[in-house]
């Protein structure tokens, strides 16, 4: 059977099919390929070169100084050993590594010419162009980034690929795998340092989706997950603003207090200000433990000294000096704390200090700077409205404290404040009205309006306020006892003194309602205990000058108003004493509740 002929293609492209073709494009490395697979004795047997056939077959594939011996049966002389022989690899390989599945691997991968090993640069910058597989054993290797598609394996310890790269390099893009192979040190820094700040700066950009998702689109589902994802990444803030919407339950999202402690604790130890901060919030809760509350105060501290300049932070260790919650009470503390916040810009702390100087409260008294401090709390918080601070400095215009008296101003404030909701401000409003105090008209149409608003969402106060305003009439309001005595019947229930004490006067007279003395005295014995002192010697007048009065009862109302402090209630019980009215005459006692009655400044008409 005749055997097929094929060509030896050479390196540089052309198709041998005889031996002087062989011979004109001679190149060591092809044939020893083809000696390796083979190919090289079945290409002479079918051209029947028998010289030369015998002459191959003499050689193995171990056989020493291969190269020089293949290349004199063919006329070429071979300088050095180009193809080293595979037993002298082998030996090399197995002074690195005893791994024998490996080694085998090597061996065959040798044998067939489908790979190279080099043990030094210079072999490798030689030789590893014309190879896929290269194994490089027990050194240092550059690795040529131009080179595609190619198997880097590692033979030996210490192994190390060095990569001149700035960058991080796409090695899959390039199709270049490694095996058993570290980088050098200075690109591993490399990888490392773009790692960590692609990381970070992935970190950085999940918490901002998550804060425009929060504050922007009101989606605290989505933000939730972005601030756990950038927290998963390590961004620190992220910590406290997980913990933040667990404790607070943001938007929807349910309350979990544990989850709050889990999160915020980790923001703790990233040393996070705002971990901190609000960890001690969630510490010091009412119900906390003393352990708790302590805890909480060290990380209240903690988060001032990690963010000096976050002005909350300090407004609420001096609250915790304040109450002594978690710590001993410090005044001094507390002043200096509200300072530092105050110092920062924070407009709560601003109006405490004002509270402060407005009461001589561990400062010494000072109306002035009460009222600079409640200015300036209001202009540190023009935006979220800081309704007390608003109030404050409304009330300072109002009645002249720390400042001169301005009713414009006032009223500009109050309205202000009224706006946002403030159930105090919107019944300011309507006693100026009520009472058209300064540059105010009297309007009690306008007035009725505020006061309804405010008795609308349960204010007792106001209810007796818009009771007033129907019992009086006039200035755009109809006078109406009816409904003056139902509002004020709503305000005794809802638990206001003064309308207690109204709504007494109301059975008293008959007014709005059928007279009932004995309903007069009950709301009037209500609005004694509730302190409504000026109002039961209202009721006392007028029960004097009505025929039903009951001297007795009447001498008792006085003498328990007299003790409150009333001077008009002093004078009058004297005069009961003088006539013997409910009481045995007494010049003596007269004489005392006379004295009494000018002591507390009382002068009858």
């Amino acid at each position: 059977m005749a055997l097929v002929k094929f060509p030896l293609i050479m390196a540089d492209g052309f198709k041998a099919n005889t031996l002087e073709e062989l011979k004109e494009h001679f190149d060591i490395k092809s044939v020893l390929g083809y000696f390796r697979d083979r190919r090289l004795i079945r290409w002479l047997k079918a051209r029947n070169y028998v010289e030369e056939v015998a002459a191959v077959e003499k050689l193995s594939k171990d056989e020493n100084n291969l190269s020089r011996k293949l290349g004199a049966i063919f006329g070429f002389e071979i300088e050095g050993d180009d193809e080293p022989d595979i037993t002298e690899i082998m030996r090399r390989l197995r002074q690195l590594t005893a791994d024998k599945e490996l080694l085998a691997q090597v061996e065959q991968e040798l044998t067939d010419g489908s790979a190279l090993v080099v043990f030094n640069q210079s072999e490798f910058d030689a030789e590893a162009q014309d190879f896929d597989r290269i194994y490089l054993a027990s050194s240092q290797f550059v690795i040529p980034l131009t080179e595609t598609d190619k198997t880097y394996i590692g033979i030996g310890e210490n192994v190390r690929a060095v990569i001149k790269s700035d960058k991080i390099v796409d090695f899959d893009a390039l199709n270049i795998t490694f095996e058993r192979i570290r980088f050098d040190d200075d690109y591993q820094k490399t990888v490392a340092k773009l790692t960590e700040e692609a990381t970070s700066n992935r970190a950085e950009e999940l918490f901002e989706e998550a804060q425009d998702a929060a504050y922007g689109e009101n989606d605290w589902t989505t933000a939730l997950e972005k601030f756990k994802q950038s927290a998963e990444l390590g961004y620190t803030k992220a910590f406290g603003a997980v913990g933040y919407i667990y404790y607070f339950g943001e938007g929807g999202i349910e309350q979990d207090i544990n989850a709050a402690r889990h999160w915020l604790k980790l923001g703790v130890e990233k040393n996070d200000s705002n971990s901190f901060g609000r960890y001690a919030l969630l510490l010091s809760r009412d119900d906390a433990s003393e352990d708790d509350k302590r805890e909480a105060f060290k990380c209240m501290k903690r988060a001032t000294e990690f963010a000096p300049e976050d002005s909350g932070w300090w407004f609420l260790l001096g609250e915790m000096y304040d109450d002594g919650r978690g710590t001993k009470k410090n005044l001094a503390k507390t002043v200096e704390c509200y300072e530092k916040g105050v110092q920062f810009g924070n407009s709560w702390a601003a109006n405490r200090l004002g509270v402060m100087y407005s009461n001589g409260e561990y400062v010494e008294q000072n109306p002035r700077k009460a009222f600079e401090l409640y200015k300036k709390a209001v202009e540190l918080d023009n935006i979220n409205a800081n309704t007390a601070a608003v109030i404050n400095l409304a009330g300072c215009y109002r009645y002249g404290e720390g400042t001169e008296k301005n009713s414009a101003l006032a009223f500009k404030y109050y309205k202000q404040a009224a706006d946002a909701g403030d159930v105090n401000a919107i019944i300011a409003m309507g006693e100026m009205f009520r009472n058209g105090e300064g540059s105010v008209d009297k309007n009690f149409k306008e007035a009725l309006r505020y006061f309804q608003r405010a008795a609308n969402e349960g204010n007792a106060n106001a209810m007796n306020s818009v009771a007033l305003i129907y019992d009086q009439g006039g200035y755009g309001v109809e006078q109406d006892f009816q409904e003056a005595f139902q509002w004020f019947k709503k305000s005794a229930e809802a638990g206001d003194p003064n309308g207690m004490s109204n709504l007494s006067l109301c059975y008293l007279w008959g007014t709005g309602i059928r007279k009932n003395i004995n309903l007069a005295e009950y709301w009037m014995k209500k609005a004694a205990e509730a302190g409504a002192y000026y109002g039961m010697l209202q009721y006392a007048n007028d029960w004097f000058a009505s025929k039903d009065r009951n001297n007795y009862k009447l001498a008792e109302m006085y003498e328990q108003v007299a003790n409150a402090g009333y001077g008009e209630a002093a004078y009058k019980l004297a005069m009961m004493y003088l006539n013997g009215w409910g009481v045995q005459q007494s010049t003596e006692i007269y004489e005392y509740w006379l004295s009494k009655s000018q002591e507390l400044g009382y002068e009858p008409d």
